[in-house]
Parts: C-alpha cells; structure tokens; sequence
C-alpha cells in the first residue's frame, strides 16, 4: 500500500496506544460531522464526542460465510466490536492465528432512502434525503477522515490478503497482531448466569448445554456450579446441587473446543453468551474469567 503512515504499521502496546491517540484527535471534529450526517452509532462522552468501544483494542467478528474470492484477496464481512480497524494494517485471524493484511475497508451505507445501512452501495454516491430530512445531502466521500477506516460498532466488509480463505470461517475473530494484545482462546471460563423463570428441568453439574455466542454456536458442559442467589436472598449459596428457574448464579463452563473468548468487562460482544437446551434458551451470562 502506499501513502500510509508508519505510525499504522506498528505492532508494539505502547505504539498501538500511540496509534489510537493519534486517529481520535485527526477524528474529533470528523466524528462530529459523521453524527451530523446520521451514520454510525454516536455517543457524547464528557465534554466531548466519542464512539463506543473506539479506544480499545480492535475486535472484529465475522458474522457469516460469505467470501467473496478476487485473485488471491478474499472479502469477509462482519462487526467492528471494539477500537478500529484501518486499510493497510496487518491483523491476525483467531483462533487459527494466521496473519494478513487489510487491502481495503468499506463501511455498510444506504444507496438510498429506505435502503438498509448495511446494504454496501457505493459509499461515494451521496444518500438519497427526503425533503423533509434536515440532514444535509453529503456521502461519506465529504470526509476524507473517514474514508478506508471504520469505527466501533460499524458493519463493514474488508478485503484480506495473505491468508487462504478456506482458514476463514463464522466466528473467527480479527484482531491486532501483537500477541499482548489478542483476546485468549481457551475452552473454559468463569461466568455469571441469569436463569430463565419458566426453567422446565433444573440445571445440574454435567449439564450439556449448546452456547450461542455473535454467529456460532459450541457445545458445552457446567463442570462446576459455584454459588447461586435467589431474589430477595441477602447472601448466595455456595456450591449448589442443582440450579433452578429464576435465580443468579456463578458456573464453570468447559466448551467442546478452544473459541475466542474474553471477559465481559473488556470486550461486551466477546464476553456475553446464551446457554440453550433441546432448543430453548435457559440462561443468559457473561464471562468473569477466561480460565487456563
């Protein structure tokens, strides 16, 4: 790639934080602009303007399997979960671990009114506006900021080079390089359920459940029930028998295979599941600890 700055290719925590710095202050105003235009998902931190998840390290998920092949790049489509992700910077595919390199980034919009964000028109055609709309008629080629980079919370489709797409698949999770800063891929974790009220057969440990988690879906086993708490109880109880409808309880899951997983309060997309069984959903939670 060309005309890009070195300060992208960086592979070091200190630079990736660097980098980050650098991209939120060219894009202060531009965020302004981009809300202003009604793209994306904007929310006002402190004084100034910010975007969710737009600091952190870059998480971005795959939703489905639709890849389409040019010569040796492969298009992926998929959910910036967190930080950013920028034309011309290598990134590593977990869990598989393979590395490549970001040849092209484009942001779901609207060719026009009435059409889905996330139909992938020609992001330099300007968007049809009603007339009765106060946003003003400007495409997203108005903002040179913004332009072969995308934000958290964006629906985007990248171009990929470097990798062989059979390695590509629902569930992989796109991330930065530096192994310092990748999420874990384990099989087990500490987690927080909520049990659903209409629980027809009480929950046991051995339990096999089928966890949903963005776009898969692995079996799993509650190897350990840790404590559970009712509503109204002023202490939970530790090490329960059996788990029953309605009530908050700690578990160890094990899944049947190594997945990305990261706790709740680091990544919300990474760290948040459904546990279902015989096709019901019977708990929602979220990860505490990524356990080795």
């Amino acid at each position: 790639m060309t005309n890009i700055d070195p300060v992208y290719r960086t592979s070091t925590p200190e630079q990736q934080k660097e980098k980050a710095k650098l991209l939120r202050k060219s894009l202060d105003i531009t965020v302004e602009r981009w809300m202003t235009l009604g793209r994306g998902t904007i929310a006002r931190v402190g004084q100034g303007v910010g975007v969710p998840g737009f600091d952190g390290v870059l998480r971005k998920s795959l939703l489905n399997e639709q890849k389409i092949y040019e010569g040796k790049n492969v298009n992926i489509r998929g959910r910036v979960a967190r930080g950013f992700v920028r034309m011309g910077e290598d990134v590593v595919v977990l869990p598989v671990g393979d590395e490549a390199n970001i040849v092209r980034v484009e942001r779901g919009t609207a060719a026009r009114e009435g059409v889905s964000p996330y139909s992938f028109g020609n992001t330099s055609a300007p968007a049809s506006v009603s007339t009765s709309s106060p946003l003003p008629e400007k495409g997203m080629a108005d903002i040179p900021e913004l332009q072969n980079c995308a934000l958290a919370g964006d629906i985007v489709e990248i171009t990929l080079s470097g990798i062989d797409p059979a390695r590509l698949s629902p569930g992989c999770v796109i991330c930065h390089p530096h192994p310092s800063l990748r999420p874990k891929v384990k099989r087990k974790v500490e987690a927080r359920v909520l049990v659903m009220d209409r629980l027809s057969v009480p929950i046991i440990r051995g339990s096999q459940v089928l966890l949903h988690m963005h776009s898969i879906d692995v079996p799993a086993v509650l190897t350990k029930l840790l404590s559970s708490q009712r509503r109204g109880d002023a202490t939970p109880r530790q090490n329960p028998r059996v788990i029953t409808g309605g009530v908050t309880a700690t578990v160890e899951i094990t899944l049947s295979e190594k997945t990305v997983l990261e706790e709740s309060n680091e990544c919300k997309s990474l760290g948040r599941f459904v546990l279902r069984r015989g096709g019901d959903t019977i708990a929602v939670g979220l990860i505490d600890k990524v356990l080795d």
